[in-house]
């Protein structure tokens, strides 16, 4: 997207939150005006909820075009993964539990701290498991998992939901796509968080792929720098093949009980 094409979409974003502002505004007064019929909570609900849908759209809009405009240098830290994983699922667990879905963490000790911006990083993660949540199967599983990828470490997240088409994988990652199944469309989305995704994992220098199967799930995949001072193999060769490689360890892990941590 060119600079002029970016700015023209953060001046329009602004221009949409003052209105939705004071709708929302006049909304709230309204509910508190008195006492309403049920017909009237009903209404005033329903405006409620797609007024707060808007600002989640702005936002991740907001979001979007701050990042595409940003080519300024990152400001890299060591980050440690179990914390910024942790630290999603304990933010997201109520949206998990409505659905009564579990989280699988299970970070290798030599693949736990990557060289990264802190704020990024927690984006990617929360994006991921929260498209995770939105797209599985009523008490599906979702695992977060690390492996050690020489100079890079992976992190995927897996779930047990609807999963890709396979004539939808290679536009997955594209600016406001989004899948057109029937049952991925009844899934409130932008078609912003992927690209976002993409685009920082990309400035880290990593990279990041998608394995699925329809009905079974879908398993996203990325890497970030490894930090200096996490592991004494840190010079060694990625590997190849990443994703299918990572899925092999981790079902191995998982076989072996290996210090998963279930929530």
């Amino acid at each position: 997207m060119a600079n002029d094409d970016l700015q023209l979409l953060h001046n329009f974003i602004h221009d949409l939150k003052a209105p939705l502002s004071s709708a929302k505004s006049f909304i709230d007064l309204i509910s508190a005006s008195g006492e309403l019929s049920n017909e009237q909570k009903h209404f005033a609900h329903r405006a409620q909820t797609n007024l707060s849908r808007m600002n989640r759209i702005i936002g991740a809009l907001l979001e979007y075009a701050r990042m595409e405009a940003n080519d300024e240098p990152l400001e890299l830290e060591i980050c440690d993964l179990l914390e910024v994983i942790e630290s999603v699922t304990n933010d997201l667990e109520g949206n998990a539990s409505e659905r009564n879905l579990t989280f699988h963490i299970n970070v290798d000790p030599d693949a736990q701290f990557v060289q990264a911006d802190d704020y990024l990083l927690q984006s990617v993660v929360q994006n991921l498991v929260s498209n995770a949540i939105k797209y599985n199967r009523t008490s599906g599983k979702i695992y977060v998992s690390t492996v050690d990828a020489g100079e890079y470490i992976a992190i995927a997240i897996k779930d047990t939901g609807l999963g890709i088409p396979e004539e939808a994988i290679d536009r997955i990652f594209d600016q406001f796509y989004r899948v057109e199944t029937k049952a991925h469309q009844i899934v409130e989305g932008t078609g912003i968080g992927l690209a976002m995704v993409r685009t920082i994992v990309a400035r880290h220098g990593g990279e990041i792929a998608v394995e699925s199967e329809m009905d079974k799930g879908s398993t996203f995949t990325f890497t970030m720098p490894r930090a200096n001072t996490s592991s004494p193999d840190y010079d060694r060769e990625p590997l190849d093949g990443l994703p299918d490689e990572f899925q092999e360890e981790h079902d191995t892990r998982e076989d072996h009980d290996s210090g998963e941590v279930l929530r």
